[in-house]
């Protein structure tokens, strides 16, 4: 999770990942690099959100698939 207007990380940010199927629903916060991870999810479409104080909150779609690491970059503006 990044900032949109320098890219620099986002450390603290709350990501929130969500099945749009089943509503199992999974909270983490981003490290230092800005670099976030949800370990053993089920196959699946997802909504995830990042949120920081001072943020507006992304909202994005992904596709998590068998055998392959799902890669989601989350860019938020200053609110």
């Amino acid at each position: 999770v990044t900032q949109l207007r320098d890219g620099k990380p986002i450390p603290g940010a709350t990501v929130t990942i969500k099945n749009l199927t089943t509503g199992l629903t999974r909270t983490t916060t981003v490290r230092d690099n800005g670099t976030w991870n949800f370990a053993v999810l089920p196959l699946g479409n997802y909504e995830v959100k990042a949120e920081a104080a001072g943020f507006e909150p992304k909202i994005e779609q992904t596709t998590v698939a068998a055998s392959v690491a799902t890669e989601v970059y989350l860019i938020l503006g200053v609110a």
